[in-house]
């Protein structure tokens, strides 16, 4: 799969471990029925929620950089969700 990758909000020392799980930013209309991968991400167990919060921010910048107006957000993880809405 590869190794851990976070960009810019990689820490120290986890570009190193081996990847097992992949986060994926994915932008979905309400109404055309389409959807499109905005960006995805190498990750070793569970994305830590502080650093979730920051991809998030930024996703939602790029998406509205491009035109986009984001309504919602969901999350497959309740409680990194509630860690990432906290650091929000």
């Amino acid at each position: 799969m590869g190794k851990v990758n976070f960009s810019e909000h990689t820490r120290p020392g986890d570009e190193k471990k081996d990847a097992d799980h992949v986060l994926v930013f994915l932008f979905r209309t309400f109404l055309g029925g389409w959807s499109q991968t905005v960006g995805s991400f190498c990750a070793s167990g569970a994305t830590p929620g502080g650093i979730l919060a920051k991809l998030v921010l930024q996703c939602i910048v790029h998406v509205t950089n491009a035109g986009a107006i984001v309504e919602a957000i969901t999350c497959g993880n309740i409680h990194i969700q509630s860690v990432s809405i906290e650091v929000l």
